[in-house]
């Protein structure tokens, strides 16, 4: 029920709203927008083990988010919203919660669970799709030593590394165009993991894939491709 309500009046009302409105978080609010209009599955998933399974209270953020309604309890105009602090960085913060997920005096601790999360969730569906998935290995970049989030082994031989990037379309480095771009951010975040990476892997003969995630859901066109192969893998019919 209530991942109908959203797609019957997210892209409508909603979008109209926030184009519309003069509160000084509109850019943040269409960024997230826009990136959560790539996820019709989190209202939709039918809970069957505690990864698919959403707390109260993680139901209660996930609804507030979705339909911007603020976090923290306020007396104010939205337009002119009260200041709140962050207990971390001892900065402004907000009652949607948007700094909470970038601070880093946090040590971004909300990107650093999302992110870890994703890369085990990765791991999971590549081989649920019956590829041989290496987690963290140490020793497998021969120039630095760096560790990839993933690795899958090929039957030639060869190797394709992958690293997960949570990206925040809110960051005011990506704010202009997130709010007018669905996917800025994770293009902008595919194109830095493909330059940290790609000549060193390269050089030893092996490959790389940029798996991208911005926060409101929508992930980047490399991380799409792989996802596309692995259904195939299960079923052919698949992608």
């Amino acid at each position: 029920k209530i991942f109908n309500i959203f797609t019957v009046h997210s892209d409508s009302t909603i979008l109209q709203h926030l184009r519309s409105s003069t509160s000084p978080h509109s850019k943040q609010h269409l960024a997230l927008f826009l990136s959560a209009r790539a996820d019709p599955y989190t209202f939709q998933t039918v809970p069957i083990d505690q990864q698919t399974t959403m707390t109260n209270v993680q139901f209660k953020i996930a609804v507030a988010t979705r339909i911007f309604s603020p976090l923290l309890k306020h007396n104010e105009d939205l337009a002119q919203p009260r200041t709140c602090i962050c207990p971390a960085c001892n900065g402004p913060s907000d009652v949607y919660g948007y700094h909470a997920y970038s601070c880093g005096k946090a040590g971004h601790a909300a990107r650093t669970q999302q992110h870890d999360a994703l890369v085990n969730v990765w791991c999971g569906a590549l081989r649920h799709a019956g590829y041989k998935v290496l987690h963290e290995p140490k020793g497998q970049v021969l120039a630095n030593g760096k560790r990839p989030d993933l690795i899958l082994r090929h039957v030639n031989g060869t190797s394709l590394f992958g690293d997960v990037r949570t990206c925040d379309p809110q960051l005011p480095s990506h704010l202009n165009l997130a709010s007018t771009t669905p996917g800025h951010a994770a293009r902008l975040g595919e194109a830095s993991k493909i330059r940290d990476w790609q000549q060193t892997l390269d050089s030893q003969g092996d490959s790389f894939i940029a798996l991208c995630h911005e926060r409101g859901g929508l992930i980047s066109d490399g991380a799409l491709n792989l996802l596309k192969l692995a259904s195939q893998q299960i079923s052919p019919s698949l992608g």
